[in-house]
This record gives structure tokens, sequence and C-alpha cells, in this order.
């Protein structure tokens, strides 16, 4: 049972005291701010001495001490031994924990008493599905459910007290589909109460409400049963809600409230702005360092300070967003991973800084880091490109950060030398599918050529191109095994396990500057080539594992599609684990976190490498990755949001130029 959704119709039943004369003694400026996370409904008592700790002196201006939420105004009770509210969670898609602040006013603060039931009414909601095309009434991609075929769902509700024939149970559906003659029955603990039934209008479908009455029931639990009453349809379930059924209100548990994080005071002057969760902090100061040896000013701030500054300290992409326009860095990076969960206590993979969350038509929802630098439009989808360069270190652990960091620093100070500096490897899929026809997305070996042919002279391409269709030769290869075999040995020698090709002659220098896959993708996989083949892929997720390339690290262009999609809150990216792997992988990398098209692809990789091999100007990753946004020129708009650069935006490819010089032989 979830009792999370406020409803504006149910008033909270407060008494307002009439206001006391201020009590002599305690100034204002005793008292810091104090913030209390709530992340469910119930009453929040704090006592004195909590405050005491937290650093407030006491004896307290009791009269004085303020409660507000979002900057307004709520009321306080005071218990002679501390103050009490009713908490709510919040109702943002961007977390659950809502945000409330003690103070001192400079005037009575406003008091009331404590109600007996809680101003929510039943709900449930859990998050259970996540459904990327479908937007909640709440804006997110999160659903309780989905129902389809022969599939019930069963919702649990809890009933604090026996409910009368005709309570009204609300649903909250949407069709995953438009159509009409949808059709959903319903049964309370077995018994049939009725259908639902809708139309969607033509503008698409949405999320629809409808309402049945419940017989009468006694307290304890309730079962709701959902069932398909059509064929050929498919629903997904927001919530249920008892809208007049209202829980006791009884104390709740809370973190300990802790202060304002302050903003560092010497942001003006900030060539790199690094945005991290305080977890990560202790591992950035040989970034800030390597930075600062390079001429780049880096500051950090802690991503609380940027929501107790902008989103009165709830979390919210767009107070991280205010602080970069405040700022005016150079370019930005985000350390911490962010996921699409954003609103579970305990997801698999948890969220540090958020992704900023957009919607298209061919991707749904998606993760666009460039909205956060989008800093001339109210909206930053209204704004074609970004204004600043942005990456992140997609990090869980303080050992991944210092992992992430130690790559970093070394490839942009301490690269080792070598010929591979000059090398660059082309992975491409079939231009064909199994049927034999031409590919609809287009040939991925042109685009990969495309690519070659920007490269400036000096650099070295070798190709691997996956070719069934044809006899091995040259790029091409029709066995995967093969060809996969031959470009871990290019990467870093291979492994003893890899024996579908020779082992590299001794001495042989490998890895590269570069590394660029083109062709069909996943958030976990690099082609699919024969779905019986011993291989069904050129990559996959934990072919990461085995790299062992040290210092030796390309930077990574991946034109494909979701390969750089870190939002997915259950498995960690291909493009992520490269760049997370302690002895080897990539140090960084651009790539998408939505669906794209390899026309599309081709431009941005010419623009990306263009810039990237400039003879002069800046040849950093992300000024590499504005430079490709810009190629794509109005088209394919879903690319210019989809695309991300993960690891430091201010990276820069090695090059170190391999040219011959003949001499005239002088014979006497």
């Amino acid at each position: 049972m979830h009792m999370h959704r406020t409803f504006a119709y149910i008033c909270v039943l407060m008494l307002l005291a009439l206001a006391v004369p201020p009590a002599p003694a305690v100034r204002a400026e005793a008292a810091l701010p104090l913030a209390v996370r709530v992340t469910q409904a119930g009453i929040v008592v704090i006592s004195d001495t909590t405050l005491a700790r937290a650093g407030w002196a006491l004896p307290l201006l009791r009269d004085r001490v303020l409660l507000t939420r979002r900057g307004q105004p709520l009321p306080l009770t005071d218990t002679g031994s501390g103050f009490a509210f009713i908490g709510l969670p919040s109702e943002s898609r961007w977390t659950n924990a809502t945000v409330y602040w003690l103070n001192i006013a400079a005037t009575p603060a406003l008091r009331g008493m404590l109600p007996t039931r809680l101003p929510t009414p039943l709900v449930w909601g859990p998050d259970l599905r996540y459904e990327r095309h479908q937007a909640t009434a709440r804006g997110d991609s999160w659903w309780a459910g989905e129902l389809r075929g022969g599939l019930t769902i069963s919702a649990l509700l809890t009933l604090p007290d026996a409910i009368t024939t005709g309570t009204p149970l609300q649903l909250h559906l949407r069709a995953a589909l438009a159509r009409s003659g949808h059709a959903v029955t319903v049964a309370a603990d077995g018994q049939p109460i009725g259908t639902v039934t809708w139309a969607d209008p033509p503008t698409g479908a949405q999320v629809v409400t409808r309402t049945l009455s419940l017989p009468a029931h006694a307290a304890g639990p309730l079962r709701i049963d959902l069932a398909l009453a059509t064929g050929g349809d498919t629903i997904l379930v927001d919530d249920l809600t008892l809208p007049t059924v209202f829980p006791p209100a009884g104390a709740i548990s809370f973190p300990t409230p802790a202060p304002a994080v302050p903003l560092p005071g010497d942001l003006a002057s900030a060539g790199l702005l690094i945005i991290t969760h305080a977890a990560f902090r202790s591992a950035l100061d040989p970034l800030i360092a390597a930075h600062a040896r390079l001429g780049q000013r880096a500051a950090v701030v802690d991503v609380q300070a940027a929501y107790d500054a902008f989103s009165f300290g709830e979390r919210d992409p767009e107070a991280i967003r205010s602080l970069i326009r405040q700022t005016h860095p150079t370019a930005v990076l985000l350390v911490g991973l962010g996921t699409t969960a954003l609103r579970q206590d305990a997801p698999v993979r948890p969220t540090f800084i958020p992704p900023y969350l957009i919607r298209s038509m061919q991707d749904g929802e998606m993760a666009c880091d460039t909205c956060y630098v989008r800093l001339n439009a109210a909206d930053p989808t209204a704004q074609p490109l970004p204004d600043i360069p942005i990456g992140r270190f997609p990090v869980t652990t303080p050992a991944e950060a210092q992992t992430v960091v130690a790559k970093t620093v070394a490839h942009l100070t301490a690269r080792p030398v070598g010929a591979w500096q000059s090398q660059a490897l082309f992975l491409a899929d079939n231009d064909y599918q199994a049927d034999g026809t031409p590919d609809p997305a287009g040939s991925f070996v042109t685009t990969a050529e495309t690519g070659i042919a920007t490269l400036p002279r000096g650099m070295r391409a070798t190709r691997f191109y996956y070719a069934p269709d044809r006899p091995p030769a040259g790029p091409y290869d029709n066995d995967v095994g093969v060809l996969r075999c031959r470009l871990f040995r290019a990467i870093d020698g291979g492994s003893k396990y890899d024996t579908h090709c020779a082992p590299n002659p001794p001495g042989s220098e490998t890895s590269a500057a570069l590394l660029v896959y083109v062709g069909h993708g996943s958030p976990w996989q690099w082609g699919y080539t024969e779905p019986n083949a011993p291989t069904s892929y050129l990559w996959y997720l934990y072919d990461a594992d085995a790299r062992t390339n040290g210092d030796r690290l390309p930077i990574l262009l991946t034109m494909t599609c979701l390969s750089g999609d870190f939002a997915n809150p259950v498995l960690q990216t291909t493009d992520e684990r490269l760049l997370l792997w302690p002895t080897g992988g990539v140090v960084a990398s651009l790539s998408s976190s939505g669906e794209g098209v390899n026309s599309g692809h081709a431009r941005l990789l010419r623009g990306v490498l263009e810039r990237l091999y400039a003879r002069a100007g800046d040849r950093t990753l992300g000024a590499a990755h504005l430079a490709g946004l810009r190629a794509l020129q109005g088209g394919n708009p879903e690319l210019a949001f989809a695309f991300s650069v993960l690891g430091d935006p201010l990276v820069v490819a090695p090059f170190v130029p391999v040219a011959s010089v003949n001499l005239p032989m002088i014979v006497r």
C-alpha cells in the first residue's frame, strides 16, 4: 500500500491559534535553516534535543520557529519539548522525498493542531513497470502494472476502517495504443463490481480516470482484481485510489535534520564546473589538480547545494540548470549515475545526479544531459543546440569514481608514447539482412568510410567489417568469431581464449586513440548476427571485462542506438562498462541514450571527427560533440538531444602524425 498522491480537494483540518507575544532571549541568527526529508506520510516529531544537536541554540523563541515547504509557510505544532507536523511524500516525478525547512522567523509563525487523519487518500500505485513510450499522470514512465492477454493484476489495499456500500474506487488507466472500445473488468475480493470502458480521442491515448462503487467491507485487506474484457488490447495501470478513505496519522521516522549546503563563493571564474554527489567528492582532487596543470580552473559544487539554492532542497534537474546558467562555466562535468528510477527508495542502480529526462516522438522518455547546458530557453527542448560542452562520470561507488578519475588524469597528463596514438579502429555491422536484402538503415560500411575519410593524414585506420554474405578479404569477415578475435588483438592483444585468429607477432603494439562502432545496437550489445550462431553479436557488455589496454585508452564513438543509455535502472550499458573498467577500456565515449538513424549518424560522425582532429582550435571531445550536433544541420532532431559524453568533456584525442621523409641518395 502506498499513500503518496495528495488531491487538491482534500483539505487539512488544522486549527490556527492566536499569536502569543514574543518571549525575550535568543537572537534569530542563532538558528540554522534545517532540512527535514520525508518519504512517507505521517507525523514528524522533532525534539528540542534534536534541534540542539543540529546546531540550534536553546532556549528557543518558540513562537518564531517556522515550517516551510518550497517557500510556503505551513502549520507547526509546539509540543512543549519539540515540534511536530504532518509530513507527506513528494508528488514530483524527480523524487519521492519532500523537504521541509525549519527556521526562525522575524515574526510569530503559523501554528496548528495535528489532525487524527492523514490529509491524503488511500492509494495503490507501486512503480513496478517501466514503459518509456507512455507517460503517467505524474509525467514519468513508471506504472503499477500492465494488462494484456489473460493477465490479471491484483492490488492489495489495507483499509484502516470499515467502508460502506458506494465508497468510490478510482482507476487511472492508459492504453498502450490509441483506439476505441477499451474495457477492463474489476472485482473486489473475487466478486465482480463492474466494467470500465473508454475510447481514446483523436489526439491519442492519455491517462483516463474511471470510477466504480465498492461494496461494504470491513477494515483490513481488500483485494482488487483487474482484467481485460476485450482482446487485442494492452492497458497500463497508473494507480487505484480510494479518495474518501484517509489513514490514521501515526508517527514516522525520518533522517536527522541537516543544515542547508552552501554554494562555494568562488564559482564565477571556473572554467570546468564539476557538479558531484558528496559521496564522490574526495575522489576528485587528482582531476582538479590535473586540469590546473593544464591551465583550466575546475570548481566543485555539491549537487545538494544546487537543490538548496534553486529548488528548496528537493531534487530537481532545473536546479542544476539554474546553477550552470548563473555560473557561466566553459564546460560541465556531472559526477554520479542517474537513472529513471527516481522515486524508488532502493532501485537496482541508484541516482546520485539525475538524468534530465525529456520525451520525443521516436524515443519516448530519454536522458538528455545536454539539456542541462541549453541555457537560453525556458524549455531546453526548444533550443536546438547546447551552449557549452557537458560530460558525466556514471559512477555509483567511490571506487568507481577513483577508477575513472585515474584513467582521465593519466590520459590528460601522462599518456604512454607510441604509435597507438595514431591508430583508429572502425567496427561496422552487416549491410544486409538475413534474407540478403539491403538493410533499410542504409550502409554502415559507407558511414564508417565517411568517418575514415575525415581523419587527418598520418592517422592509420584498421577496419573490422562484418559481411556474412561475402568471402573474407581485406576489411571484411564473414565469421563473427574471427572478426571479434582480430578486434581484441588490435585493442590489447586479446587473450588465450581468443582462438579464432593468430596471436599478434611478439613486440606488436596494440590499442588505439579512437574506437568507432557503426551499426545496430542496444544498451548491452553491438550488432545482431544470426540468432542461432554461437556468438550472436559483434560486441557485448562483458567483453569489457577482458580488456587490458591499461593507459592506452581510446575515445569511443558509438554511432548506434542506446549504447550510452546510462539512465537504464537495471544494468550498465556497454559504454559505461568500458569507461568504468579499471585495467583498460576507454577514457570517454560519445554515445546515444535513444534511438537513431544511420544517415544522421554519418553526418554526426563526420562533424565530430573534423573537430576532434582539427589542426587548430578546441580539440576536446566536448567541442567535437557540439561540432557534430551542428553538422546535423537541423535533420534528425532526436540525435541532437540523445547523444551525450560519458567521461570528462575536456579530454583530447592523442595524435602523433606518422610521416616519412624521402632523401635523395648520393652515389660517389
